[in-house]
Order: C-alpha cells, then sequence, then structure tokens
C-alpha cells in the first residue's frame, strides 16, 4: 500500500498523469483501512461502536474513504477503461 503511494506522489510532478494508478491507489488503500478497522471492530466487540472510542471514530473516516469523491465501483470503471483499449 505505500509503495503504491509513493508512486502515486511520484507521478504527481510529472506532465502526464495516469489516472488508472490514481485510481488504483484511492480503491485498494481504501478496503485496505475499511478491512483493518473491522476487524479492529470485531476485536473490540460492543466498545468499538460506542462513541468515545478510537476505533469508532476511525470506522466513520474508513467509510468516508469508500465514498468521497468517487465511490469505489466509480474507480473500478476507470481502471477498467484505462486498461481497454
Amino acid at each position: 500500500m505505500r509503495s503504491l503511494v509513493y508512486e502515486v506522489a511520484r507521478r504527481t510532478g510529472q506532465e502526464s498523469i495516469d489516472h488508472k494508478v490514481f485510481a488504483a491507489a484511492k480503491s485498494f488503500c481504501g478496503q485496505i483501512a475499511l478491512q483493518c478497522i473491522e476487524t479492529a471492530l470485531e476485536m473490540g466487540g460492543g466498545c468499538g461502536y460506542s462513541a468515545g472510542y478510537l476505533v469508532q471514530e476511525l470506522f466513520r473516516h474508513a467509510n468516508m474513504i469508500e465514498i468521497y469523491e468517487r465511490t469505489t465501483e466509480i474507480e473500478k470503471l476507470i481502471m477498467a477503461r484505462n486498461l481497454l483499449p
């Protein structure tokens, strides 16, 4: 995940922007973040869903990553469109 983000940062400074790399980074990082937070919620039990705990706040932020700017489905369409000739 870190390598993908570094690759996006490196390509940002270039003149030609590769949208499929940006879409892949956003989609992959969002999915991994959500999986990690869901695992933490399962481990914490009911405390993870209570207000005032960090896990609950991180869960809200991880869900926002999935829908902020573009949904994950749109990101997949962008990647597919750039892969096909």
